[in-house]
């Protein structure tokens, strides 16, 4: 073999480590940045179901007061209309 092969060989030796590597480097962080990525997305996730139970619960709350009112409302008034159903003398 001649110098100038072997100069040629080592070259496309050379090069070929060089794709493999930034290769091997890219997909790596290619799958850091996908499972940063996923990670992040869950999290999102479980904040977006605690805040939607959350606001469920709060939902409750308000319906439960509403219905409370209702009630109070519904059993003043039938005290009223008790009230004002008493024949009023010299009408």
């Amino acid at each position: 073999m001649t110098v100038e092969t072997l100069n040629e060989m080592m070259t496309y030796v050379i090069e070929g480590w060089v794709l493999l590597s930034t290769a091997y480097l890219g997909v790596g962080f290619t799958a850091s940045f996908l499972s940063r990525v996923k990670q992040g997305l869950k999290v999102r996730a479980e904040d977006m179901a605690k805040a939607s139970v959350a606001e469920e619960v709060t939902n409750a709350e308000r319906v439960a007061e509403v219905t409370a009112v209702a009630e109070k409302y519904g059993k003043s008034t039938d005290k009223q209309s008790v009230k004002s159903s008493v024949a009023v003398p010299g009408q």
